[in-house]
């Protein structure tokens, strides 16, 4: 575990991907039990609206109380109420979305609270579980109950697609030692220079500088292997691509994941002989 912890605080330092490794740590230590052992929101039941929000299993219920209004008819004071619970659904699954991608006091910036509710409504999936019409001091009111349940797999999703904008957007090298880690294989004749990448239509992109260091017409064949934030492969293996490079010539390659899920990479070159 320490060496992981080493590991990752050296990847922070080169490439502040804050987000990126948050969620890298969270995949280590929290995420099999969100996937495997059902989600554990107990610790968080105090922090939003006290009561009216619990844990059941892997669910959340919350309840709220409306107040009619003298224009309201019962089927709008029931349908406000149900939003209203199912706000406080959202907001205590925001909290839990909060916690596991670790978004810190200097973090809770508009960007990131923006971030953390939209994953947060995305991945909650309500159902109206009571509803309740009674009289009390004169006045009436709706209670109803709302279960609520995060979609695991989305959340996945979601979190894959955050920490690939944070890589992409912090992935901006020429340090040969860095670029060393996503290269597999060599060239005699070709050499990279720099990576950078970006999110194109919320798909990572990576751009591979080049440069045929040989004095005459050489070609490259490569290709990109695409990787999760677990570092399990995207997609299938690539065919091999070639470029035609003259004697001291330098260019870009491209390659683009192939899902939103895809976070990191690594530019393998076919050895020649």
């Amino acid at each position: 575990m320490i060496s992981v912890v080493s590991k990752d605080l050296v990847s922070l330092k080169r490439f502040g991907g804050l987000m990126h490794f948050c969620v890298r740590m969270i995949r280590a230590v929290v995420f099999i039990q969100i996937l495997s052992c059902g989600i554990s929101l107990s610790v968080l039941a105090e922090e939003v609206n006290g009561a009216d929000v619990r844990e059941s299993g892997d669910s959340i219920i919350a309840k709220h109380r409306y107040a009619m209004g003298d224009s309201d008819t019962k089927s709008d004071a029931s349908s406000k109420c149900f939003l209203e619970a199912k706000r406080k659904a959202v907001e205590y699954a925001g909290v839990f979305v909060e916690s596991v991608i670790n978004v810190n006091a200097t973090d809770k910036k508009t960007k990131s609270r923006s971030d953390v509710k939209s994953i947060a409504a995305a991945t909650v999936s309500a159902e109206l579980l009571s509803s309740k019409t009674e009289m009390e001091n004169g006045r009436l009111y709706v209670d109803c109950v709302v279960r609520a349940k995060i979609d695991k797999e989305k959340l996945k999703q979601n979190l894959d697609m955050l920490a690939a904008a944070s890589v992409s957007k912090s992935m901006n090298t020429s340090d040969q030692s860095e670029i060393q880690e996503r290269i597999t294989g060599s060239s005699r004749s070709f050499k990279v220079l720099s990576i950078h990448t970006t999110v194109d239509d919320k798909k990572m992109k990576a751009q591979v500088e080049l440069t045929n260091d040989r004095g005459r017409r050489d070609v490259i064949y490569y290709r990109f292997k695409w990787q999760d934030s677990d570092g399990v492969q995207v997609g299938d293996v690539e065919n091999w691509k070639t470029a035609s490079f003259e004697g001291g010539q330098t260019d870009t390659v491209v390659g683009v994941a192939p899902s939103e899920v895809a976070v990191d990479f690594r530019f393998e070159i076919k050895p020649q002989f």
